[in-house]
C-alpha cells in the first residue's frame, strides 16, 4: 500500500479538490482497521453508537 492511513487534506489544492474532511474512502486505513480487528487490536471505531439509547432490563424502584 502506498496511501498514508492518517490522510487528512492540508494545503489549499488538497481542500479544493477533497473537501475539508476529505472524505473519500481510504484503502490504507480500511485493511489496517480490518487486520486489528482480526488480530483482537484496537481500532478508532465505536462499538456502542449511543450508549444513552442502551436499555437497562433492571426495574427501577
Amino acid at each position: 500500500m502506498f496511501e498514508d492511513p492518517y490522510w487528512q487534506p492540508s494545503t489549499l489544492e488538497e481542500i479544493e479538490e477533497f473537501g475539508i474532511k476529505g472524505d473519500s474512502p481510504n484503502h490504507a486505513k480500511l485493511y489496517m482497521d480490518a487486520v486489528r480487528r482480526r488480530k483482537g487490536l484496537p481500532t478508532d471505531d465505536l462499538i456502542v453508537v449511543s450508549a444513552e439509547k442502551q436499555r437497562n432490563l433492571s426495574r427501577n424502584k
